[in-house]
């Protein structure tokens, strides 16, 4: 049954938080950004679920937390700046509820609401060595270079550096952002596989799963 206005208006914020989880769940992403003209605390309930056991519903969270605010930055833009001071707000260790997945929800509102580029585009990449945030905030850097390319060139140097890093999934976002900036012949096997682990899990956007990611087949042309 379709829900109306009034029904979702007066749903209880944990009923709401549960409906959407159910909407992540199944990948109904359309459903969700459908409901922020009648509710005013989409936004607050997918906050809530980047702290869900599940690591595959707090990587659709922050997905849809990018897209809820595609739509609410046609109507209120201070909104969107809201929400990107209070996951800024929760990488603070004052904060009291230090939320791992608020660098990938930062870089999805950045994908999708462009005009917020300037204020806090420069901000994310100050994290890239602040547990425990540098594999989301590597994650978050290659979806915005996927998006807009060239304007964050100047992460080469700290792309190139990451393909030495402990972690194989740092290495790879960052190959996978060299790959996205034309710098595939840069990208060298022999560094890019010289630390632990051979691959990777990454949240692939376009199929909404955790998927597993050779490091190898990144140096592929």
């Amino acid at each position: 049954m379709k829900q109306t206005t009034e029904t979702v208006g007066n749903m209880s914020t944990r009923k709401l938080k549960r409906e959407i989880r159910q909407k992540l769940a199944d990948q109904r992403y359309n459903e969700i950004t459908d409901l922020v003209s009648s509710s005013s605390k989409v936004g607050s309930s997918l906050m809530r679920l980047l702290y869900d056991k599940e690591p595959v519903i707090c990587h659709r969270a922050a997905l849809c937390i990018g897209l809820v605010a595609g739509v609410e930055a046609k109507i209120d833009l201070e909104k969107v700046r809201g929400t990107l001071r209070r996951l800024l707000w929760t990488m603070n260790d004052e904060s009291g509820s230090i939320c791992w997945y608020a660098p990938e929800a930062i870089g999805e509102i950045l994908v999708n609401v462009p005009e917020m580029l300037d204020e806090f585009g420069n901000i994310l990449p100050s994290f890239i060595k602040e547990e425990p945030f540098e594999r989301g905030t590597y994650y978050a850097l290659w979806r915005l270079v996927t998006s807009y390319g060239e304007r964050f060139s100047s992460l080469k140097i700290a792309f190139k550096l990451a393909l030495s890093a402990s972690d194989p999934a740092i290495r790879g976002y960052s190959a996978m952002a060299l790959k996205a900036l034309g710098y595939q012949s840069e990208i060298k096997a022999d560094e890019l596989l010289a630390g632990v682990g051979a691959e990777f899990d990454y949240f692939d956007p376009q199929r909404g799963e955790v998927i597993r990611e050779r490091l190898g087949s990144i140096c592929q042309t």
